[in-house]
């Protein structure tokens, strides 16, 4: 099922965390990930966690860390490959489409 935090970042985007999470994220994005999709992440990992919900618990440190994830954020089929480090398997299609 989807989450209301899920619903409200679909919907809102990181507006979601207005009222909900008190610090702004301030951590330069790494090489080769785009600044507003880093913001995005940021907002939406914690943002999640908030409600309970660790499914990207850990994801921030993957992306920072693995190069992958850069070569995924530079595909045009970004949307019909699997996500790297095994998190196809651990995130709902929603939950997959927020992070895409």
């Amino acid at each position: 099922p989807i989450t209301p935090m899920e619903w409200a970042f679909f919907l809102r985007g990181v507006d979601a965390a207005n009222g909900v999470l008190t610090e702004e994220p301030d951590t330069p994005a790494p090489e080769g990930i785009p600044a507003q999709a880093w913001k995005r992440l940021q907002i939406l990992e914690p943002l999640l966690r908030f409600e309970g919900n660790h499914a990207l618990e850990g994801m921030l440190e993957e992306v920072a860390a693995d190069r992958k994830w850069q070569e995924f954020a530079e595909s045009d089929t970004m949307y019909s490959e699997e996500l790297p480090g095994n998190r196809d398997s651990t995130l709902t299609p929603f939950q997959r489409m927020l992070v895409v």
